[in-house]
């Protein structure tokens, strides 16, 4: 065989990570490469000499082969999947290309759809042209995770992700251009996921993601942020391209037990996707998808509500058990929806928390009660402090200090007027830095207070450090107040803690007027619960405060 850059052709055949034969016109193998011969288990001899239709599969149509030859005979490359049967029977799908050379010959490159042939070549276990874990190691780490996750009493998720339309890029751009943008994916997904995630590329087109989940909503996040990031367009040479895909999702243990069952369930998922007009996500499980669906409903139209002002605030009042006056309120978010009123906060808050959407809320939340508290000072009503629960994202965002500053200086309202409930796993990450952010919240002059307390990470040795001005007892220790001695004796003891540190005790929950006398007996001078008042709108709130209190007979 005379070919015009022998050198080339040898480096060629050793080192690409595809399979590499050469045909004469009559498709009989004149050569083939060291790769062709570990995947399919044949030698150079065995191979060369037979005709490659002899090592097609019967899954081959008779269409496409015509077609093939009719191109290759009018001089014109070919690309596509085509089947071929290794050594030992096996069948495997290979993402094809045939180039037309000198004297009838032909060259075919063929890099495998699907990983399955990865089995014959364990030596790899990276992807060559990403640098992922290719299928063998992705399997391994599956199983191990199953491993973990059965012995943690957990469960675990794996995506299977295809883009879309693919072969449409490979076609229109070349397939040099294609593997730059399967490479630039493998960079955005990586970035996209957590370090103790696996990602991995499953062959061709398609990407694997293996991860530990608590929860059904945690793969659904992965799925959305995936997507998202895919939106953005990619540049590779100059020339920018959209990807959209569709993902298929199955759990551990609910959907299979082990590596393969995981992956043929979301690689099925990921087919109905397609199927179901790609750029989404499906579950392998259809009550799965029932639920997504509801939870992707809800954050859409609460995004709406967002932009539709359909949030509201509601307050409730905190009353002295010595006179019955007002002395404070606690701002509560509540959802006006127009097609199904009131929505409870317990069903889109936990949204709001996944989504992200929970730092625009609980700005939002912040700025309208201390409008709102402005509003009534500018009418002559007695000042009292408003406060307002902070989530732990919002707690955690580096512009907390500066958006309350902020606030405070567009509303005009004086910030001992302003109270942020914080809670006690808030406190218990990064101690001094929690401590620093604290004090600088202190700093602009509001209050801080511990909300539910009692009932997270209670640590009196970091509560002395705290600049903290007050403890709110969990409306549980005062429910049980009647019928269980326990929480009788806990209220007591965060009471007289409260003393001790000098600090504001507020307790909630309280219902009838024998939570109020021992709440009185014990020093709480401060509560808010349902013996008062529920929560009510700003108007409401606004006529309680120039009656002055709230009286209750008995």
């Amino acid at each position: 065989m005379q070919l015009s850059d022998e050198r080339l052709l040898k480096a060629l055949m050793e080192h690409t990570r595809e399979l590499v034969v050469v045909t004469d016109a009559a498709e009989c193998i004149l050569h083939v490469n060291p790769r062709f011969c570990r995947v399919l288990g044949y030698s150079e001899e065995e191979a060369c000499g037979h005709e490659l239709l002899t090592l097609a599969s019967g899954s081959n149509p008779d269409s496409l082969l015509d077609l093939i030859a009719a191109e290759l005979e009018a001089g014109r490359e070919w690309a596509g999947e085509l089947w071929l049967r290794s050594r030992d029977g096996k069948v495997y799908l290979f993402d094809t290309h045939i180039t037309p050379l000198d004297d009838g010959q032909r060259l075919l490159l063929l890099r495998d759809v699907l990983g399955d042939t990865e089995q014959n070549d364990e030596s790899l276990q990276r992807d060559r042209l990403t640098g992922l874990p290719n299928r063998i190691l992705f399997r391994d780490r599956i199983d191990q995770a199953v491993i973990n996750a059965r012995r943690d009493d957990k469960s675990l998720a794996v995506l299977s992700l295809g883009i879309d339309r693919f072969i449409r890029i490979n076609d229109g751009l070349g397939h040099a251009y294609g593997d730059a943008l399967l490479a630039a994916l493998a960079v955005r997904l990586s970035t996209n996921v957590r370090t103790s995630d696996t990602i991995a590329r499953l062959g061709g087109d398609r990407f694997g993601l293996a991860m530990a989940v608590t929860q059904e909503n945690d793969s659904v996040l992965v799925a959305e942020k995936l997507l998202t990031a895919m939106s953005e367009p990619f540049e590779i040479d100059g020339r920018e391209v959209a990807l959209t895909a569709s993902i298929g999702i199955s759990l551990y243990p609910g959907d299979a037990e082990d590596a393969d069952g995981m992956i043929k369930n979301a690689d099925s998922a990921m087919r109905h996707a397609k199927r179901s007009g790609r750029d989404g996500f499906q579950f392998y499980a259809s009550d799965m998808n029932d639920k997504a669906r509801r939870r992707i409903e809800m954050e859409s139209r609460l995004r709406r509500a967002i932009d539709h002002d359909e949030l509201l605030l509601y307050y409730q009042p905190k009353v002295s058990v010595v006179d019955g006056s007002i002395v404070g309120a606690e701002a509560l978010i509540r959802w006006q929806d127009p097609e199904q009123g009131m929505i409870n906060p317990g069903e889109f808050i936990p949204v709001a928390e996944e989504s992200g959407l929970i730092n625009p809320i609980g700005s939002w939340v912040m700025a309208e009660a201390c409008r709102q508290n402005s509003r009534w000072q500018a009418e002559g009503l007695k000042p009292v402090c408003v406060s307002v629960n902070v989530a732990v994202p919002q707690f955690r965002d580096p512009r907390l200090i500066e958006r309350v500053a902020e606030v405070l200086q567009e509303s005009g309202l004086l910030p001992q007027l302003l109270e942020l409930e914080i809670t006690e796993s808030m406190l218990m990450g990064n101690a001094e830095r929690t401590i620093e952010k604290l004090h600088q919240l202190r700093a602009l002059g509001i209050k801080l207070a511990i909300d539910d307390f009692g009932t997270g990470y209670s640590s009196l040795s970091y509560l002395s450090r705290f600049p903290i001005t007050t403890l709110k007892i969990d409306r549980a220790f005062i429910h049980d107040l009647e019928s269980n001695r326990h929480t009788e004796e806990i209220a007591r003891a965060i009471i007289g803690l409260s003393r001790g540190l000098d600090l504001e005790v507020v307790a909630e929950g309280a219902e009838n007027a024998a939570h109020i006398k021992f709440l009185r007996d014990q020093g709480c001078a401060t509560v808010q619960g349902f013996y008062y008042s529920r929560p009510v709108p700003a108007g409401e709130f606004a006529e309680m405060l120039r009656a002055g209190s709230i009286v209750r007979e008995g």
